[in-house]
C-alpha cells in the first residue's frame, strides 16, 4: 500500500513538473492547449492558469453563500452541510478520469475540488438562457450559437476560456468555456462534432442525474457521429431539463435531443434547419411550467430569420422585440445585455466573440479548426463595431447600479442616465422597480407614458397584469390580457393567464 501510494505521489509531482499545456492569446482572448493524461491535464491548466484562479476564491464563497443565503439564518449551517452533501453525491456520477483532472487542478492551483466541483455543477443549479440554431446552406450546414448567462455578483463576461483538450484517449476537442470550468458550454471535436446545451426550466432538481456539462465532455471525446452522441445521451439519465444542439459537420446531419426526467426526444432539420432555445417542443413539454418569454421570443425570431435567409451571422446580432417590431437590448432579444459568448461555425471556419457587452462591440476571432486541432494554433481578428448610443445608455445604467442595493436610488440612476432620451427598456426597468416597492399606480403611468410614446411591449403588459390581479382591477385586467394575447399571437405558450413567474430569476440581480 505504502509503496503503491508513493508511486502516486510521484507520478503527480512529475506530471506537476513536466505537464504538458501551453497558453495563447488571440487577440483578448486565451487559449489553453492541454495534453496528456487526465491528471497531466489538470495540473496544466492549474499551473498555467494558477494567478487568475487564485482571485476566484473569495467570488466562489460569495456563489456559495448565495446558494443558502435566502435560509433563515439559524438553519444555515444545516442547510450548507445538506449542500456540500448534494455536491459529494453528485461528483459520485462523474466520470473519474474527469475528477482526475479536478484533482490535478486543484493541486496545482490551490483550489479546493469541492469548489471545483461547484463551479462546473453551478449549470445544474443556475438558469442560463441561450439559443442556437443550425441551418443548411449550399455548402453544408452552419451552427449559430447564443450563450446567455448570468450569475449574481460575478462577471462572466471576463472569465471566458476557449480550451483544446489533447486527453491520451478519443477524441481531440475544443471547449469554450470558462475560468475554473474543465467543461464545455459548448464544444467541437476534431471529427466534426458540434455539440452545445440550453437548460429548460422543469420540476426536475439539479442534484439529481448525470451532470450535463460531464456529458458534453463525454460526447466530445467520444463520439465520432451522431448516432454515437444519441447513443451516449440515452446511455446517462439526466433529471433536469436540456436541449442538446448537436451537429455533425462530416455527415452534414444536426439534431436537438430533448431531455429531461430521464426521457429522451430526438428533433431532426425540418425545411432545412433547426431551432433551440429554452423550452421543450416535442410532448415532452408537458406537465411543465410555460417557458420565459424570453425563450419563446428568441425561438419564434430565429425562425423567422431564417426562413427569411438572413445570414447567420446577423441573426446572432438581431436585437428585434417580436412584440413591437422596434429593438430591444434587454434579455428578450436574440443578442442581448446577458449574452457572453457568441460562437459561429461553418464547416472548418470558427468566428468567436465573447464579454459583458452586446455581441457586436465584441472583437471577434475567427480561426479553423483545421489550425487548431493540428497544433499550428492561430487566429485572426476578424472585426470590433461600436456600441448604438442605446446599448451605451442601458450598459451604463447597468454599470453604475448594479452594486445598489436601494430600489430608489437605482430609480435614480435610471432617471439621471436616460433623462429625456428614453427607450423601451427605460420603461421596462423603472415599471419593475416601482412593483418592486409597490408604487402601483406611478408603475402603471409609466406604462401609459410608454404606450403614449409607441414603446409598449408584452413585458410592459405582464408588468401591467400582474399589478392590476393584486389591485383587484378585474374589467383593466381583462383589456390587458385581451390585448397581451393581441400582441402574442396564437402560440400555446404566449398564454400569460397561467404564467406565475413574470421574470428570470438572476433579474433581481441586476435591477
Amino acid at each position: 500500500m505504502r509503496k503503491g501510494a508513493f508511486l502516486i505521489i510521484f507520478f503527480v509531482f512529475i506530471g506537476f513538473l513536466f505537464s504538458a499545456g501551453e497558453i495563447y492569446n488571440i487577440g483578448g482572448y486565451k487559449v489553453l492547449r492541454l495534453s496528456g493524461s487526465p491528471y497531466e491535464i489538470g495540473l496544466s491548466y492549474g499551473k498555467l492558469m494558477r494567478k487568475e484562479l487564485e482571485k476566484e476564491k473569495n467570488k466562489i464563497k460569495e456563489l456559495r453563500a448565495l446558494a443558502i443565503g435566502k435560509t433563515f439564518f439559524l438553519f444555515r449551517p444545516i442547510v450548507k452541510t445538506v449542500f456540500n452533501g448534494k455536491i459529494k453525491k453528485k461528483s459520485r456520477m462523474v466520470p473519474v478520469e474527469y475528477i482526475k483532472e479536478l484533482k490535478g487542478i486543484s493541486l496545482s492551483s490551490n483550489l479546493k475540488l469541492k469548489d471545483l466541483l461547484f463551479l462546473n455543477f453551478l449549470y445544474d443549479f443556475a438558469h442560463p438562457a441561450c439559443s442556437s440554431f443550425v441551418v443548411k446552406t449550399k455548402r453544408g450546414l452552419t451552427f449559430g450559437r447564443n450563450l446567455d448567462y448570468a450569475l449574481p455578483k460575478l462577471d462572466l463576461g471576463n472569465k471566458n476560456l476557449i480550451i483544446i483538450f489533447e486527453p491520451t484517449e478519443g477524441n481531440k476537442y475544443i471547449a469554450f468555456s470558462f475560468l475554473g470550468l474543465n467543461t464545455p458550454l459548448t464544444g467541437v471535436n476534431e471529427k466534426g462534432i458540434v455539440v452545445e446545451m440550453n437548460e429548460v426550466p422543469s420540476k426536475g432538481k439539479g442534484y439529481d442525474g448525470f451532470p450535463p456539462l460531464y456529458l458534453m465532455k463525454m460526447i466530445l471525446q467520444y463520439s465520432n457521429n451522431i448516432k454515437e452522441v444519441e447513443d451516449i445521451i440515452r446511455k446517462h439519465k439526466i433529471h433536469i431539463g436540456v436541449n442538446f444542439t448537436v451537429l455533425s459537420i462530416r455527415e452534414r446531419k444536426a439534431a436537438v435531443f430533448e431531455v429531461g426526467y430521464n426521457k429522451v426526444k430526438k428533433r431532426g432539420l425540418k425545411n432545412g434547419f433547426i431551432v433551440s432555445t429554452n423550452h421543450f417542443v416535442s410532448d415532452l413539454k408537458k406537465g411543465l411550467p410555460l417557458p420565459y418569454r424570453s425563450s419563446a421570443k428568441r425561438y419564434l425570431r430565429i425562425k423567422e430569420l431564417v426562413e427569411k435567409r438572413v445570414l447567420p451571422e446577423y441573426i446572432l446580432n438581431d436585437q428585434v422585440d417580436i412584440s413591437t417590431g422596434g429593438k430591444n437590448v434587454l434579455r428578450d432579444s436574440v443578442n442581448n445585455d446577458f449574452t457572453v459568448q457568441s460562437i459561429l461555425i461553418n464547416r472548418n471556419r470558427v468566428i468567436f466573440s465573447a464579454g459583458s457587452n452586446y455581441s457586436p462591440n465584441r472583437e471577434k476571432i475567427i480561426f479553423t479548426l483545421r489550425d487548431f486541432f493540428s497544433g499550428r494554433i492561430r487566429g485572426k481578428i476578424y472585426s470590433k463595431g461600436a456600441l448604438t448610443y442605446q446599448e451605451k445608455k442601458y450598459s451604463l445604467f447597468l454599470l453604475s447600479s448594479s452594486k445598489m442595493d436601494s430600489i430608489k436610488d437605482k430609480l435614480k440612476v435610471l432617471d439621471d442616465i436616460y433623462f429625456s432620451e428614453k427607450y423601451l427598456e427605460y420603461y421596462v426597468v423603472k415599471a419593475e422597480l416601482l412593483k418592486r416597492i409597490k408604487k402601483y399606480q406611478k408603475a402603471l403611468e409609466v406604462i401609459k407614458e410608454a404606450e403614449n410614446n409607441g414603446f409598449l411591449n408584452d413585458n410592459l403588459l405582464q408588468i401591467k397584469i400582474e399589478i392590476l390581479k393584486k389591485k383587484k382591477r378585474k374589467k383593466e385586467l381583462k383589456e390587458a390580457l385581451s390585448k397581451l394575447k393581441e400582441m402574442r399571437g396564437a402560440e400555446a405558450w404566449f398564454d400569460f393567464q397561467k404564467v406565475k413567474e413574470g421574470w428570470d430569476p438572476y433579474r433581481e440581480f441586476l435591477w
